[in-house]
Formats: C-alpha cells, sequence, structure tokens
C-alpha cells in the first residue's frame, strides 16, 4: 500500500521502516490546488516539496472505539494531584499554619484544571465555528487557554502562600513541605506559560462542499476531495494520531495535539457529510453549525419554529 510519509509530528513513525518493494527516490507530490482543481486522486501534503516526500511504513495502529473519550492521564493527574494535596493538608492541621493550608487547597484547584486542559478530551476544548464561506471550521477552543491563564494565576498566588509559609512558619515540618510546594507552583507555572505564550497551532479541520481540509501538527496539510471518501480507519499515540484512508490505497496521518478532538468525532463527521443526502449543500444555511455538531455526535438545542 502507498503511503506518503512527510514529516508529521507522530514520534511512532520510524525511519529506515521502508519495505523493500517501495524503497528508491522520492515521489513528487502534485501541489496543493491540483488535487482540487485538475482531477487528482492523491490527498496533498501542502506546504511541503516533492523531494522531501518519501514512502516509509506507518506502522501499527489501533482500532476506533465509540468509548475513546475515557482519559486514564486525566485521572491520573487528579489521582497524584489531590493525593499530595490531602497529605499536605495533613501536615498543615497538624501545625495549625492557615496560609500553608490556603497554598494546598489553590494547589489542587489548580490539578483539577491541569486534569482539564492538559489530559481532558472535553467537549469544551473544541470550538466549531460556521463561515460565511460555506464552510465548517472545527479548531481549538479559546476555552483552554482561559483555563491556563487561570490556572497559572492560581498557581502564583500558592507559590506566594508556600513562600510566606516557610519565611515565617514556626514548624519545620511545614517549612520543608512549603519549599517544595512553592518549587512544585514554580514548575507548573513555566510550563502554562510556555503553553499561553509560545506558538499557536493552527490545527484544525475544514469541511467545504468539494473536499475537507486537515491541518495537523507541524502545519502539515491535507486537503481531500470527497470523492475519494476519506475514512478514519485508525489511531495511536494516545489518541493524537489519525490515519485516513482516501481513493485507492493512499494513507494520511495527520497528528493533534492543540486540537482535543476525539477520534470517534473525527469519523463520525467524515461519515456524516459523505453519507447525508443535501449535507453538504446545507454548508451556508443559518444551521450548518448546528448539524456539524450533531454529525461530530455532540448535543445540539433544538429550536422550534412558532
Amino acid at each position: 500500500m502507498n503511503k506518503f510519509a512527510p514529516p508529521t509530528g507522530d514520534d511512532d513513525v520510524a525511519t529506515g521502516t521502508v519495505p523493500v518493494t517501495q524503497s528508491g527516490t522520492a515521489q513528487p507530490v502534485p501541489g496543493p490546488n491540483s488535487a482540487c482543481h485538475q482531477g487528482a486522486r492523491t490527498p496533498v501534503p501542502a506546504g511541503y516539496p516533492g523531494a522531501q516526500m518519501m514512502r516509509s511504513s506507518y506502522g501499527t495502529f489501533n482500532e476506533v472505539t465509540d468509548n475513546d473519550g475515557r482519559s486514564r492521564g486525566r485521572w491520573l493527574i487528579w489521582g497524584i494531584g489531590l493525593t499530595c494535596a490531602a497529605f499536605f493538608m495533613s501536615v498543615g492541621i497538624k501545625g495549625d499554619g492557615w496560609l500553608y493550608m490556603a497554598a494546598v487547597i489553590i494547589g489542587a484547584v489548580v490539578c483539577l484544571l491541569l486534569g482539564v486542559t492538559e489530559a481532558s478530551w472535553s467537549r469544551c476544548l473544541v470550538s466549531v465555528v460556521s463561515t460565511s464561506d460555506g464552510t465548517i471550521v472545527v479548531r481549538p477552543s479559546a476555552t483552554r487557554t482561559f483555563l491556563r491563564i487561570f490556572g497559572a494565576l492560581l498557581a502564583t498566588v500558592a507559590g506566594v502562600c508556600f513562600f510566606y509559609s516557610q519565611l515565617f512558619s514556626v514548624h519545620t515540618e511545614i517549612r520543608d513541605y512549603a519549599r517544595g510546594g512553592m518549587l512544585t507552583a514554580v514548575v507548573v507555572v513555566l510550563y502554562l506559560l510556555s503553553k499561553i505564550v509560545g506558538p499557536q497551532s493552527r490545527e484544525c479541520i475544514v469541511v467545504s462542499q468539494q473536499r475537507v481540509d486537515l491541518w495537523g501538527k507541524g502545519g502539515i496539510h491535507y486537503s481531500i476531495p470527497w470523492r475519494d471518501r476519506p475514512t478514519l480507519i485508525g489511531q495511536r499515540n494516545n489518541r493524537k494520531s489519525l490515519l485516513i484512508s482516501a481513493g485507492q490505497d493512499i494513507e494520511c496521518l495527520v497528528v493533534f495535539t492543540s486540537l482535543r478532538i476525539r477520534p470517534s468525532r473525527v469519523r463520525s463527521l467524515l461519515t456524516y457529510y459523505q453519507t447525508t443526502p443535501g449535507a453538504l449543500d446545507r454548508l451556508s444555511a443559518p444551521e450548518a453549525r448546528d448539524e456539524a455538531m450533531m454529525a461530530l455526535g455532540c448535543a445540539v438545542t433544538v429550536r422550534r419554529c412558532p
């Protein structure tokens, strides 16, 4: 099976694993406009010259299931954070340090926010927008950035409380734990600031009448005409790497790190606009966004006309 392998951001794509029958010189790929306007059936990773396109094996993928919204990472962060908070709080109760206790409680709230922003697949982290030119754009929600800013502010307050606790507490044990808490707060603040002020990702899915465009990690862009019947066939890397088939023997690997969308919802979106009569023609209609939400499997409030 032919597989185009641009730099994908998927750490599981191993170099040097090219099958013997596929090895050789790099294969040129048409430009981004030719896939739509010249009848080419190959989805195009836009922005990369043909010399960088190499045939490679993408390796093993997991099946896409409907219950892929479960996140062990979120529960792991919550479990570790709340356990540490409970232990630190028991120390504060013994020492009667109210400032230290306040810092621990704030730290527990920060832990809950980290579980949501960094390891959750919540619907609130994804934004669905209907544009005036008749397209649907699925992109990261501003809610995630807001929660990160709020978490950074709370972590700063917790760090200040820990700092004063280690200076003024008369209990040696509280001073020792407060020093550790202050260092942890500094690490959390620096991590969140790197996510807030760092380069913002352009990851998104754009649905139009002619095609679906997928913008992944590192600016990788696939433009796949609907006639090629794009289908999500696998996922891995904690559901961040998606394998999409298009046309005959063509596979596209796209990696989403900022766009926290469940693979099952991507599969549902692609299936809906290929199997529902008139769905693509209604992209310019006022109810296009609600229909896209329904296609993603999200609850939609139905408005009845009087």
